[in-house]
């Protein structure tokens, strides 16, 4: 393994869990930790990057941008 992808499998899994400790303590933003924790894992694994396009199609229609 390279060192840019051991940096990336650590920093994603570490957000990941750090993600779902926040779902459970309100401390911590877990949905904002679980999002930056997919982002650094979908360099490396395939269903981490189909998960955000995944959420980006639901967001993208449940919040559509408007022109004025």
């Amino acid at each position: 393994m390279t060192n840019n992808r051991v940096l990336n499998l650590t920093v994603g899994w570490s957000f990941i869990l750090l993600g779902i400790a926040g779902m459970v303590l309100p401390v911590l933003q877990g949905f904002l930790f679980l999002i930056v924790g997919l982002l650094f894992l979908s360099r490396e694994y395939q269903w981490a990057h189909q998960l955000l396009g995944g959420l980006r199609t639901f967001l993208a229609r449940r919040f559509p941008r408007t022109l004025s």
